[in-house]
């Protein structure tokens, strides 16, 4: 027998994810703007003892569908015909949310009707006489409020008894609600929408009563100063520096004591026990230099990870979000782009895999590629870790301005790079955009904070498992070398295949400032590749493998050696209350022997750092996003975005890095720079050569394996 299926339908933001959330126990991600779902998700929920499928859908206006989102949503409704329907309406708004009511009605799908944002409503002086209602739609309503649980028990109650077969309401106005003259259901279009909204006004009469627009008030003065032409820009900027000021500058002496703890417990002591244990050195290897190290790696991403999603989701709960698409409309629209698209972008701020997903809220095809091409410009989470420890190692006073600035050169990369598609294979302007503008509210601190919790488990998991293979295999094939070659752990006059490839692609990146000491940091790189957070990740196994091997080479090990890790971890602590203020500086600093201190000796110079930085946040997109980006665009544009960023990466960092170091060399200097800008003048040639000979989507919009 078939599980039961319920279908969660309604308009963008009215809370159906958080109302899925609740009946289900799922952690789908939410947010206080329109966008956030662009495809159903699905889980299992148990309801009065038995199992049924809860399909959470995009949300849609009506069942005219005209993006991806809505395709999807309107597919399910209408051809997989779920058991029952859900229909979540914004009470704050009802007149718009019952538009799509009737049209379910129309359908003959059993309906319930949850009216949520209550608490809204009253604050704005909305009362709605749920029984009337009730009895004129023909369908159970009853009020809720998701975001608390409010409501709850009373629907899955009232999902009982119509799963269980009990006869609903029997409405006033049998029938459907809007027929033509001739009997025909109303379409949608121009006038058939006009008669539907016209059948909206006359139900909702003696339903809803308005005693006033107190809280409108308050929101229009605070939209006034948000929203203005000369104050929007430059609060919107203010507001992302604090954004990152709070996410690097306070997490900075965290990541500093998470990477030194981890180090002396997962790695040193860990080591001195397996030896003291005489253990098979391959064995200690696997269990120090690759679970350990990588796992040390992962564990100093969590504060930066944390604190910068729990920023972000403040800025999504309060409803600032879609403020600051309408400020930077003008940017889109400038580059091609209509204000809609500035959802997938500001997503990637998070992960570039869901902004690629998120363009299926566009409407046109060109609107979407374009997007997808500039999504990668958007820094992920995943690079913040890497940007959080150069900027320990190297710009400890001013690293939140540097992170910042990396943020930044992003977006401004990523108008760059529009204004240049637009002008050559992606002629056009972006279209019209309509955007509506929640409420403000006080964000939840409990869901800012579960939000934060769990995009940092999901990062630090999905981040571990690739970082931890990686640390492994690098592990093992320095190991299988060292045996083939019959080399000793102590002998640091061998090399292994994956430094020899590094070392021989050392002169692609010397004029970026990585010499030929510095082989790991383009293995770092090579691995980037599969997953930006594996830079850091291979960078301590590889930094620590060269350390470990150099420290055996001076002096044996004695395994009966005394080893303290009190002595140590007081000097870490004492270190990390000395940064918050709460305690003077210890005696002697902690020992330096982790990661930061590996990629200060390795990379010398900031200006040689920081160019790393920039190729980092440029190169191309990791191994998941390209796989998207293939799937939804089409491998052509996949293959564009790999090799556009990658040249455009080596090319910023080589003139940054000359730039800065011109005076050291200036013959040499400027014959890279000559190389590098004749490089982005080929691109750029080469862009508006395909553009005049009308390759790209203006003459021929034919699908290449994705979306259409």
């Amino acid at each position: 027998m078939p599980m039961t299926t319920i279908a969660l339908a309604g308009n963008p933001n009215t809370g159906k994810t958080t109302l899925f959330n609740r009946l289900t126990g799922a952690r789908e991600r939410i947010g206080n703007w329109s966008g956030v779902t662009v495809e159903r998700a699905e889980a299992v929920a148990s309801i009065a003892g038995q199992k049924v499928r809860v399909v959470d859908l995009p949300g849609i206006y009506s069942l005219s569908a005209h993006t991806l989102d809505e395709q999807a949503a309107y597919d399910f409704i209408v051809n997989e015909r779920p058991d029952l329907i859900v229909n979540i309406v914004d009470a704050s708004n009802i007149e718009r949310s019952l538009y799509l009511t009737l049209q379910l009605i129309d359908m003959g799908v059993p309906l319930v009707v949850v009216l949520n944002f209550t608490d809204i409503a009253t604050r704005r002086g909305i009362r709605i006489n749920v029984a009337t209602l009730a009895q004129k739609l023909g369908v159970p309503v009853f009020f809720s409020v998701a975001s608390r649980g409010s409501g709850m028990k009373k629907l899955e109650r009232t999902l009982t008894k119509i799963l269980s077969g009990e006869k609903q309401i029997e409405p006033s106005h049998p029938g459907s609600w809007c027929l033509h003259s001739d009997g025909s259901l109303c379409d949608d279009s121009p006038q058939g929408t006009e008669m539907r909204q016209q059948c909206v006004r006359s139900l909702l009469e003696g339903v809803v009563r308005r005693d006033g627009p107190r809280y409108e008030r308050f929101s229009d003065r605070v939209d006034r100063v948000i929203l203005s032409r000369w104050a929007g820009l430059p609060l919107f900027l203010a507001i992302m520096y604090g954004v990152f000021w709070v996410a690097v500058g306070l997490s900075e002496p965290l990541v500093e004591f998470v990477d030194s703890t981890a180090q002396l417990f997962l790695v040193d002591g860990l080591r001195h026990l397996l030896e003291m244990w005489h253990l098979p050195a391959l064995l200690v290897a696997i269990l120090c230099d690759g679970i350990g190290v990588g796992a040390a790696a992962v564990a100093s991403f969590a504060p930066p990870i944390f604190a910068i999603f729990f920023c972000l989701g403040i800025l999504e709960e309060s409803g600032y979000m879609p403020r600051a698409a309408f400020v930077l409309d003008r940017i889109l629209r400038a580059i091609g782009l209509p204000g809609k698209a500035f959802i997938p972008l500001m997503v990637g701020f998070g992960c570039t895999v869901p902004a690629l997903l998120s363009t299926r809220t566009l409407e046109e095809r060109r609107d979407r590629i374009l997007t997808m091409l500039l999504s990668p410009f958007m820094s992920c989470g995943a690079r913040l870790p890497v940007y959080t420890l150069f900027a320990l190692a190297f710009f400890e006073k001013r690293g939140n301005m540097i992170v910042f600035a990396l943020y930044i050169t992003g977006v401004l990369l990523a108008v760059a790079s529009g204004l240049l598609l637009k002008r050559t294979i992606f002629r056009g302007d972006g279209g019209a955009y309509i955007m509506e503008l929640p409420t403000y509210q006080i964000p939840p601190l409990r869901n800012c904070l579960n939000r934060a919790w769990f995009n940092l488990r999901s990062f630090l998991i999905r981040a571990g498992q690739v970082i931890i293979l990686i640390a492994i295999v690098l592990t093992l094939l320095r190991s299988a070398e060292e045996a083939w070659s019959g080399a000793s752990e102590s002998d640091t006059t061998t090399t292994s295949l994956s430094e020899t490839v590094a070392v021989a692609a050392v002169p692609l990146f010397e004029p970026m400032g990585i010499d030929r000491d510095n082989w790991q940091a383009v293995i770092g790189l090579m691995t980037g590749l599969m997953a930006k957070e594996s830079v850091i990740g291979t960078l301590d196994v590889v930094y620590s493998q060269q350390a470990q091997r150099l420290a055996v080479a001076e002096a044996e090990p004695d395994p009966e050696a005394s080893f303290s890790i009190r002595e140590p971890l007081r000097l870490i602590v004492g270190q990390l209350a000395a940064d918050y203020g709460l305690a003077p500086p210890p005696e002697e600093p902690p020992d330096s022997t982790g990661l930061i201190s590996s990629i200060r000796s390795h990379f010398k110079t900031g200006a040689a750092a920081f160019a790393y930085l920039l190729f980092v946040l440029i190169y191309s997109p990791c191994l998941a996003a390209l796989t998207v980006l293939g799937r939804e665009a089409g491998w052509r544009w996949m293959w564009f975005s790999v090799a556009y960023q990658t040249l455009l990466a080596w090319a910023c960092a080589t003139l940054f890095y000359q730039l800065a170091t011109f005076s050291q060399d200036p013959q040499r200097a400027t014959i890279w720079l000559f190389v590098a800008l004749t490089a982005l003048l080929f691109m750029a040639l080469l862009l508006v050569v395909k553009g005049r000979r009308g390759v790209g989507l203006n003459e021929k919009p034919q699908a290449e394996g994705g979306a259409q």
